[in-house]
């Protein structure tokens, strides 16, 4: 598995298709608008961390931290499929 990072996006190859001389790569991507950023920002820091200072375990601590911020990036930065052309740049 191929990963690409470009721009602060991670490109992931799903699957290649390679038909009559092309190779097209299909990847995920996420998207990243200006309005989402915003939002997401506004998010963050309005959001009640108090429950992670309460934990008195460090690994928990960290698990709740990313459970989070995956929730939030996926609720804002959505991801999708998107077609590349292996003569395109990324």
């Amino acid at each position: 598995m191929k990963v690409t990072f470009v721009s602060a996006v991670v490109y992931q190859v799903m699957f290649n298709f390679n038909g009559s001389g092309n190779n097209i790569d299909y990847i995920m991507v996420r998207s990243h608008n200006p309005n989402s950023k915003s939002l997401l920002a506004n998010v963050l820091s309005t959001f009640n961390w108090s429950s992670l200072y309460k934990m008195d375990d460090c690994n928990e601590m960290l698990d709740y931290f990313y459970y989070i911020i995956c929730d939030l990036l996926n609720e804002y930065f959505s991801v999708r499929v998107s077609r590349r052309h292996e003569t395109e740049k990324p």
